[in-house]
């Protein structure tokens, strides 16, 4: 079972990086993208048909579990695609040395360090749904500003830099919250199987995001580069848009509120340790 899923995965992963040169049209890329899917179908009837799958897909009937997965794998394919890209642009067209690049993409994570301790008490306070929300849409943003600023003649400072710094808030929003979210709505005993779910759709995700950024980039020359690497920022804002569509359709946070008719009588509630008790003549 999981050699079936690693190769569904590996050739989908393949069939979109070889797109650029066996052209999306080629026998050899339909016939490997079309291989990955037959392999996907058996592999969801036969996760359906046994009683002790590798995955268990009746997770996936959970609306928070659902949700919050789709969610991770839509930031994730962002979030990998533009590590990978930034990088690729800084040496590729502005000529930066690999530390130097390095050292440019510090500031984001900072961010983050900063921030996601003091949003984890926000998301305990309020639920994750109000911070994955607004999450996305703040990393999308920061995508659209890339679009809007960054070209060949941009420097660092104006152009990159706060992108990354809006970039950097939008993962603190949304990346510490994404396994709670998903493992909130199941059974305590489900709890390791889907958070292990969570962070294989991530690594997933991950790979899928690195196999974009080269089809969407292909061969760049000076010529076309930034409108190669306008595509990949095209794809950071929209991986943010769906994360925040995805994070919508979570269950609202419940306060659970004990009303009077939960409450025992008063006749047969037990007295407080310590606390006196009348008695009525």
């Amino acid at each position: 079972m999981l050699s079936q899923r690693q190769t569904r995965f590996t050739l989908l992963a393949l069939g979109i990086v070889q797109s650029n040169q066996w052209q999306w049209t080629s026998a050899r890329t339909i016939g490997v993208i079309c291989g990955a899917f037959l392999v996907l179908g058996w592999f969801v009837r036969r996760s359906l048909s046994v009683s002790h799958p590798a995955l268990d897909l009746r997770m996936f009937a959970n609306p928070g579990f659902r949700w919050a997965n789709i969610a991770t794998a839509a930031f994730t394919i962002g979030f990998t695609a533009t590590f990978f890209a930034q990088i690729q642009f800084m040496t590729g067209v502005w000529h930066y040395g690999i530390v130097h690049a390095g050292l440019a993409m510090i500031p984001g994570p900072v961010v983050v360090i900063v921030l996601a301790p003091q949003l984890g008490r926000v998301a305990g306070r309020y639920g994750q749904r109000a911070l994955l929300v607004p999450g996305g849409l703040v990393y999308a943003a920061s995508g659209a500003l890339l679009l809007a600023s960054l070209g060949t003649g941009a420097t660092w400072v104006s152009d990159m830099l706060p992108a990354s710094l809006l970039a950097g808030l939008g993962v603190s929003m949304v990346v510490p919250h994404l396994t709670s979210a998903a493992v909130q709505g199941l059974p305590p005993d489900e709890f390791g199987a889907g958070s292990a779910v969570n962070q294989a759709i991530r690594q997933l995700g991950a790979t899928f995001g690195v196999a974009l950024t080269v089809a969407l980039l292909g061969t760049v020359t000076p010529v076309n580069a930034l409108a190669h690497f306008q595509r990949v920022w095209w794809l950071l804002l929209g991986s943010g848009v769906l994360t925040s569509l995805a994070a919508g359709a979570l269950p609202r946070r419940t306060r659970s509120v004990r009303v009077a008719s939960d409450l025992p009588p008063v006749s047969d509630a037990p007295a407080l340790a310590g606390e006196p008790t009348a008695t009525l003549t």
